[in-house]
């Protein structure tokens, strides 16, 4: 069953001068460079979106419900004020980044939905997804990563009582 780690930010938070640098499609990792900065920002056609508490929720129920139609299992969700960390799990052969684009697209709704906004850009471009490959690293972002992460959040109970077992090596 492959299970993914989905990164996905909100509109404009994750700009060319953070400090941590950013990323080009196509191209890689960046330093923070403050002139390409005022260049995306010239370029933008909405300010930057952060989710308050409410559009936080917003954002875990769209990956809940998403998850259940497309008959997935969301094992975890949290999101913060500029993105959103699902980590999702399904049983046959679909490729990531489809379902990873069909998420995004239901958080965007959901949002507009949510604020009776249309023609707005809810979420950042691109697609930010890394497989989960051993019951290691699964228990990490399970136990360690992920509630590290303080916002609106869900747990499947069952995967998270089976992550902490593993890590007590029961």
């Amino acid at each position: 069953m492959p299970v993914y780690l989905f990164t996905i930010h909100g509109y404009r938070t994750w700009m060319p001068d953070h400090p941590d640098g950013y990323t080009r499609k196509n191209e890689g990792v960046f330093a923070p460079d403050d002139a390409m900065n005022e260049s995306y920002a010239r370029r933008s056609a909405f300010d930057e979106i952060r989710f308050d508490v409410m559009r936080q929720k917003t954002v875990v129920d769209a990956c809940i419900e998403f998850c259940q139609t497309i008959s997935a299992r969301l094992y975890y969700g949290v999101c913060v004020d500029t993105h959103v960390h699902p980590l999702v799990g399904w049983t046959d052969d679909r490729e990531w980044g489809r379902i990873h684009d069909r998420l995004k697209s239901v958080i965007a709704l959901k949002l507009a939905r949510s604020e009776g906004v249309k023609d707005r850009r809810w979420l950042a471009s691109g697609r930010s997804g890394e497989r989960v490959e051993t019951s290691e690293h699964f228990g990490h972002l399970m136990t360690v990563y992920l509630p590290d992460h303080v916002g609106y959040t869900y747990f499947d109970p069952k995967a998270m009582e089976d992550a902490r077992a593993h890590a007590r090596g029961s």
